[in-house]
């Protein structure tokens, strides 16, 4: 699935919101557990009726917005699940 976060209408010119602040709940789903295991937080991704849970297989993340001072401001993330629980619902 494909995700799209952005902070462009957070902050203001001079201190602009990094989207990274954001991005960061995805990305700590490929980061093993910090108990020392290493396999990855399960997820559970829920829009509307559509429950899905697994491991997260990949996460790429692309900014295709950023401030004058560099910071980005929008990305889209691309996120793979696998492991899917057979309590997939829709």
């Amino acid at each position: 699935m494909d995700l799209v976060f952005d902070s462009a209408d957070e902050g203001s010119a001079d201190a602009p919101v990094s989207v990274r602040e954001k991005t960061r709940i995805v990305e700590r789903y490929v980061v093993p557990n910090s108990d020392n295991s290493q396999t990855p937080p399960r997820l559970r991704f829920e829009w509307n009726d559509l429950v899905v849970s697994g491991l997260v297989e990949s996460v790429d993340i692309n900014f295709d917005l950023f401030a004058s001072d560099g910071t980005p401001l929008r990305a889209k993330v691309s996120l793979s699940i696998k492991e899917q629980e057979p309590k997939y619902q829709l």
